[in-house]
């Protein structure tokens, strides 16, 4: 099939997007604003599930390979390093002075 119906569209989601949400989520780690932190360090996760989930739905071609979806799993791999990597932090930002931490 040539054209439209033939273009692997969704993974697009995949590869570009994905990695952007996960930038940002790296630099939410750093945000002084705690709301948005968590915000951001729980949003971006999500973003990569439904993203998985919408690509996992797609029927599988011919070749018997969903790519963006096994590509989604490494993304959703680094997002919870990530995540466990924010809430660490916290942690330690709220163990060291918990007066003094961002409300």
């Amino acid at each position: 099939m040539v054209g439209a119906a033939a273009d692997p569209w969704y993974d697009y989601l995949t590869f570009p997007i994905a990695p952007l949400v996960l930038l940002v989520q790296l630099v939410a780690v750093f945000l002084p604003s705690r709301p948005w932190r968590w915000a951001l360090g729980l949003g971006c996760p999500l973003a990569i599930v439904a993203m998985f989930l919408y690509v996992d739905t797609v029927p599988v071609k011919a070749e018997g390979v969903n790519l963006g979806a096994a590509v989604f799993v490494l993304w959703l791999m680094a997002s919870a390093v990530l995540l466990i990597a924010a809430v660490s932090l916290e942690l330690v930002r709220h163990s060291r002075a918990p007066r003094f931490v961002d409300e």
